[in-house]
């Protein structure tokens, strides 16, 4: 701090130089506080330190209390500032946040911090998981074709959990690559940007995501349960709506691509893109007759290797394939750009 202080005194002197105040003239400290609350008005906390610091060069101000508090506070909300940014560019959303509340509490109307922190809350927003209140449902569908592995509906009980709010994000999934040094995937055919799903990404790819998240990939069972709406579910064709347009991004108004999360209506449980938008894998094994003799407690998937499941429609799926119950499936190395995920944890 020491070094931080005699810096914004050398860059004072050098400000008064280039800006030909008079330091023996007695308007010099009126000028620089001027400045100063200027500066803190722009967020520009750097320079506000320096014209305060100015200040107490002037004529009768030598050991002037207030600047020297005003540059002191202008030191630390630089400190907080730019520590806040850095964090922010590191996807760091909650520490970030932190920072900019730090500046607050000295200036709580700088706009600036509280643009920042309104972007946290949103980024932070997107890593939400909702909870998952559990009761015993009816999985499948008897008026889909046996073909379809949807049938028979059978009673199925599972243990709370958590689930994402949001599909896993390339911004997130980036993190990941960077911390364990594995290539991102190929871009889908709108390009990256930090909201949209990850796709191009296999079931291991996804699993070891979810494994590094200190999470899981979700059980068919539980994708379904969540996807209907819980114990808030209006049962609902879509998950959340009988109309896919209200809920989904698919082969009617995605452009044949994924979009970024959470800009169509969430479910009853307030989870988003259940239906539409990146399909999503699971943790099971798929197999076609299962739900005829799958377990009632929270079963995971027959015990034989082979294809994984996927749920959820994506974009380029029809409206007629979109609905709750459809199964999907494919091998692990599959991997496609309407294809992603989204990770549960236990709830204890």
């Amino acid at each position: 701090m020491r070094k931080e202080f005699r810096t914004i005194f050398l860059a004072a002197l050098l400000f008064v130089l280039m800006t030909g105040l008079n330091a023996q003239d007695k308007n010099c400290y009126d000028q620089l506080v001027e400045y100063g609350n200027e500066r803190i008005k722009e967020s520009n906390f750097l320079q506000a330190a320096i014209d305060f610091t100015a200040a107490t060069g002037c004529p009768d101000h030598f050991d002037d209390v207030t600047a020297q508090n005003l540059a002191y506070k202008c030191s630390q909300c630089n400190t907080f500032l730019e520590w806040g940014k850095k964090k922010f560019t590191e996807r760091q959303y909650l520490k970030a946040k932190m920072s900019f509340l730090d500046v607050m509490n000295f200036y709580p109307k700088d706009s600036l911090s509280n643009l920042m922190i309104a972007l946290c809350d949103e980024k932070l927003k997107l890593k939400e998981m909702i909870l998952v209140e559990c009761d015993t449902f009816m999985m499948g569908n008897n008026n889909s074709p046996e073909a379809s592995g949807e049938t028979p509906v059978h009673p199925v009980i599972l243990r709370d959990f958590y689930i994402d709010r949001n599909e896993v994000t390339y911004g997130e999934y980036m993190v990941f690559c960077n911390k364990t040094k594995r290539p991102l995937p190929p871009p889908p055919p709108c390009g990256w940007a930090d909201s949209l799903p990850v796709v191009n990404v296999t079931w291991n790819d996804a699993n070891d995501y979810a494994i590094w998240a200190k999470k899981r990939l979700p059980t068919e069972a539980e994708w379904e349960y969540a996807a209907r709406g819980g114990k808030n579910s209006m049962k609902n064709i879509f998950a959340g709506s009988n109309n896919p347009s209200q809920v989904a991004w698919y082969l009617d108004n995605s452009n044949k691509t994924v979009q970024l999360v959470g800009r169509k209506v969430p479910n009853e449980l307030g989870i988003y893109d259940m239906t539409g938008n990146a399909s999503e894998w699971c943790a099971d094994y798929y197999e076609a007759d299962y739900y005829s003799h799958s377990p009632k407690s929270n079963p995971a998937g027959p015990f034989k290797f082979g294809s994984k499941v996927i749920r959820g429609g994506d974009a380029n799926t029809s409206s007629e394939n979109l609905y709750i119950t459809k199964r999907f499936f494919n091998i692990q190395s599959y991997k496609s750009p309407t294809l992603g995920f989204r990770c549960v944890q236990d709830k204890n």
